[in-house]
This record gives structure tokens, C-alpha cells and sequence, in this order.
């Protein structure tokens, strides 16, 4: 598969079987979180209430595409996952513990109030730019349902 949702496909980043992340080129890079199967749902889903939400700790959805399956299109993840970060430099002082934890809770609590959670937090699903500021990435925001 050359293209998809009108991207060309530039390589694999992550395969989790029924999800996968896949870097692509359209007018700019961008990353397509593709989910198929039982997964499709819960894609369109976490799409949903993240395109309700504006937040500088949430990663935007640019837009959302259904060709087999559910294709969630975000900026590229240009930045060290916390776990990353930690291999690198070691253990945090508690100030950057403070200054990584409270922008992450703040994005938490917007989830919550749009009527959503967070799924599985880890250092994985928090990336940190270039000057330290974290953002939630990755599957996580579900609605809340019955």
C-alpha cells in the first residue's frame, strides 16, 4: 500500500496488530493512527473527543479519515517520550517531576471535563519537546460510556 487516506506512506513506526502508527507525507508529514477491526471503533471514539478538545498538552487531531477502518491523522511526534528522556539523562530532579506531572494532570482533567478519560499513562504516552513541556500522545482519551 502505496497511500493512504490520500498520504503517501513513508514507513511503519509502531504495529500493534489491530493498531498501528504509520509516518506519511501529504502537503506536510504527518502521522496516521490506523486501527481496524474491534479497534476501528474505539479510534473513532478517542478522534472524536479529541477533536472537541483544545488543549497545549494534548496531542490535535487534524482529521479523521474511515478507509478500512478508522485513520486518525496527528503532527508527527517530533519529541522524546519521558522514558526516553529518562534513559538519557537519569533520574529527574523533583522540580522536573512537577514540571512534566502538572501539565499532564491539567490535559487529564480536560479529557475528564469534555466527558472523557485517559487510557493507560505511562512514560511512553508522555512526549517532551525540546524545552521540557510534556504532551499526552498516543491512544488513550475514551468517552465516557454506560
Amino acid at each position: 500500500m502505496d497511500r493512504l487516506a490520500g498520504h503517501r506512506i513513508v514507513r511503519v513506526v509502531r504495529d500493534e496488530g489491530e493498531r498501528r502508527v504509520v509516518a506519511a507525507f501529504g502537503d506536510g508529514p504527518v502521522e496516521l493512527h490506523v486501527a481496524e477491526g474491534s479497534a476501528a471503533t474505539d479510534a473513532a471514539r478517542e478522534a472524536e473527543v479529541l477533536l472537541a478538545i483544545e488543549h497545549p498538552h494534548l496531542l490535535p487531531v487534524l482529521d479523521v479519515a474511515t478507509e478500512g477502518g478508522a485513520v486518525v491523522l496527528v503532527r508527527p511526534a517530533t519529541r522524546a517520550t519521558a522514558a526516553t528522556w529518562l534513559v538519557a539523562r537519569g533520574a529527574p530532579a523533583a522540580g522536573e517531576v512537577v514540571t512534566v506531572a502538572a501539565p499532564v494532570l491539567a490535559a487529564v482533567a480536560a479529557l475528564h471535563d469534555a466527558g472523557a478519560r485517559a487510557g493507560r499513562i505511562n512514560l511512553h504516552t508522555i512526549a517532551l519537546d525540546d524545552d521540557g513541556a510534556p504532551a499526552l500522545v498516543g491512544a488513550g482519551a475514551r468517552a465516557e460510556t454506560d
